[in-house]
C-alpha cells in the first residue's frame, strides 16, 4: 500500500513487493542524484525488472518525481485508487490471498521467479 512518498530506500522496498496498490497521492523517485549519493538498496534491480534498463537508468540519473498516474502507467503500480479507498482495497486484495489456495500461489510465486531469471 503506497499511501504517501516511496524515495530512495523506501522506493526500493516498495518495489521489492510483488503487488502495490497506490492512493491517488502516492508519489515515487529514486532521490539518490538530489543528495549525492550512488544509491540501490536493491532499487537499481528492481527497477530495471520493472521497466526496462533505458527506463530506469533515466529514473535513476533524473531522480524525478512520479505521479500517481505516471506510476501506473510505468507498470510500478498494479493499481491507483482513490485515497479514500486505499486501506479497503488493499486489504480487501491481501484477505483475498491470504485465503486462497496457498500451495497454489506459492507454486505460482516460484514459477513467476523462474521464468523472471530466463
Amino acid at each position: 500500500m503506497l499511501n504517501g512518498v516511496a524515495a530512495g530506500a523506501g522506493l526500493s522496498l516498495a518495489l521489492a513487493c510483488d503487488l502495490r496498490i497506490a492512493g491517488h497521492s502516492a508519489r515515487m523517485t529514486t532521490a539518490f542524484t538530489k543528495v549525492g549519493l550512488s544509491g540501490d538498496y536493491g532499487g537499481t534491480w528492481f527497477l530495471t525488472q520493472l521497466v526496462g534498463t533505458a527506463r530506469a537508468r533515466e529514473l535513476y540519473f533524473t531522480s524525478d518525481v512520479l505521479e500517481a498516474s505516471r506510476i501506473e502507467a510505468l507498470g510500478l503500480a498494479n493499481r491507483v485508487v482513490p485515497d479514500e479507498e486505499l486501506e479497503r482495497e488493499t486489504m480487501a486484495l491481501a484477505a483475498r490471498l491470504a485465503n486462497g489456495p496457498s500451495v497454489a500461489l506459492r507454486y505460482m510465486k516460484r514459477n513467476l521467479n523462474v521464468a523472471e531469471a530466463w
